[in-house]
């Protein structure tokens, strides 16, 4: 079977490389019953365009009949729409390089209100990280004032976050307490994947899993050696469709966040999520490379930081804490720490557990041997995120819209078309490799787009279009080699990547 991958370009302009909200439509489409052409929207059309290449409903394009997500959803289901919203500032760069951009789920909330035919529910949900602030976050992007706007017919339409607790830093960026939320109102799922984790193969370093500035104590109530359990929020075990919105950036644990890495938001507790192992390489753990005393002491004063409610042991563990990275900065063979570096291999078994998860769970929580819900992926790589993803990623503008059926064939695309060589990115490489051993007889890709001249490439023949800088644990490592870029995208001039806030 061949799967396709869809890449339609935008123009980018340095000034407004996103259009103005309210992010309508830049033409009558002739699908939408009501609503003439507004300004013009780049986006709108590119999201549309990679709709039809994909050919979705390819003979009734351009006619009042076209229902390009029909093939997934139907009338009176519950469709979870899930963007990025890791954050609410980027002081590196600004929220276009940070989150998914606004006006790219406006044109997958009016595809899939076409398909509901005004019957059924809409969820639009994620699990920022525990200090994010989420009522910021949503003035920040107008996704509130974005669902005023539009006509939702009888369709609800909910914004949700996901997590089940937030934390409380200082000016230092120091935690300082711990809030517990309401979270998804529909409550929350423990699915435990046992042997069916990527886990399992790490799983005897079990007590070395981590999340840096979460409580270790709750990773080792859920992570052992035949228990591997997450926290899933209910609204998406119960969504018969989920179209994944992920904004494309680097990340310093992972090398690409993207479709798959995006799927983390569906569960409600960071606590539940190993990112690495503390130690070196030969002590069984990947947060650094070679053996480090100071490091492995900072380790520890971490584990009583977070593992404390003491006002005063936090202050010293704070000050330990400084003392053992500056020594560790004078003595280490490596500058590696908390696994940002390219050999983390516990992330992308976490990732793949999670996408296991949306798509073999049942809204009970057990696993299947069949997909329980549909998925589809748009990717926002308008204004893409380079360097330090995924939290202060520099913007670059790629003027790119993918999309595609399988989280894995859209990321390792997507890596190619960015000057990263999937080939060498854990994550991407053993999705791939998963994604093939599914997959019944055959199993190919093609990237589609009208800049192509209407062929189909393959993805070892994809050169990028744009490139991202590495972070700086991964430099040197995941770059591809040999495959020069067709344009010069660069970080756009004058372009500071800020999103309008709305007005009070």
């Amino acid at each position: 079977m061949c799967y396709l991958v869809a890449l339609s370009r935008c123009d980018v302009f340095s000034a407004q490389p996103y259009p103005e909200f309210p992010y309508d439509p830049g033409a009558a489409y002739p699908e939408f019953a009501s609503g003439g052409a507004g300004l013009p929207n780049p986006v709108y059309d590119a999201v549309r365009r990679s709709l039809y290449l994909l050919g979705r409903d390819r003979q009734n394009y351009d006619t009042p009949n076209w229902n390009p997500l029909g093939e997934f959803i139907c009338p009176g289901q519950q469709v979870l729409i899930k963007p990025n919203w890791v954050f609410h500032d980027n002081p590196a760069g600004g929220l276009a390089s940070l989150v998914t951009h606004s006006s790219v789920l406006r044109s997958v909330i009016d595809y899939v209100l076409l398909a509901l035919k005004n019957q059924g529910r809409i969820i639009i949900g994620d699990a920022p990280i525990q200090s994010a602030n989420f009522d910021l976050l949503m003035k920040h992007n107008n996704v509130s004032r974005l669902l005023e706007h539009i006509d939702k017919g009888a369709v609800d339409i909910d914004i949700r976050d996901f997590r089940e607790n937030t934390c409380e830093l200082d000016h230092q960026g120091r935690v300082m307490g711990h809030h517990r939320l309401c979270g998804d109102p529909d409550g929350y799922r423990t699915v435990n994947l046992g042997e069916q984790s990527f886990l399992c193969p790490v799983s005897s370093q079990s007590r070395r899993f981590r999340v840096t500035n979460y409580d270790p104590d709750v990773m080792r109530a859920h992570h052992t050696c035949d228990r591997h359990e997450y926290l899933i929020a209910q609204a998406v075990l119960d969504s018969d469709v989920v179209i994944n919105v992920p904004k494309l950036k680097t990340h310093r644990k992972a090398a690409l966040t993207c479709c798959l890495k995006n799927v983390v938001g569906i569960n409600g507790s960071k606590d539940y999520l190993p990112h690495h192992r503390v130690g070196a390489v030969t002590e069984g753990g990947d947060e650094y490379h070679w053996p480090s005393a100071w490091k492995a002491m900072g380790s520890k004063v971490l584990d009583l930081l977070e593992g404390s409610s003491s006002r005063t042991v936090r202050d010293l563990a704070q000050l330990a804490l400084r003392v053992c990275r500056r020594m560790a900065h004078h003595t280490a063979r490596d500058p590696y720490s908390e696994g940002s570096w390219y050999g983390n291999d516990t992330i992308w078994r976490t990732v793949l557990d999670l996408n296991r998860v949306l798509e073999f769970a049942r809204a009970d929580g057990t696993l299947a041997q069949m997909p329980q819900r549909k998925i589809f992926n748009i990717v926002d790589a308008v204004i893409a995120g380079g360097g330090e993803g995924p939290l202060r990623p520099d913007p670059v503008a790629a003027g790119m819209i993918l999309a595609g059926r399988i989280p894995a064939i859209v990321d390792n695309f997507a890596a190619r078309l960015v000057g990263l060589n999937p080939e060498k990115i854990p994550l991407l490489k053993n999705a791939l490799k998963w994604q093939r051993a599914q997959a019944k007889g055959p199993f190919d890709s093609r990237l589609v787009s009208d800049d192509l001249e209407g062929r189909e490439f393959p993805l070892e023949e994809v050169c990028p279009l744009a490139v991202l800088a590495p972070p700086a644990g991964w430099a040197g490592h995941v770059e591809l080699e040999g495959c020069p870029a067709r344009d010069g995208s660069q970080v756009s001039d004058g372009f500071d990547g800020s999103l309008k806030i709305a007005e009070e």
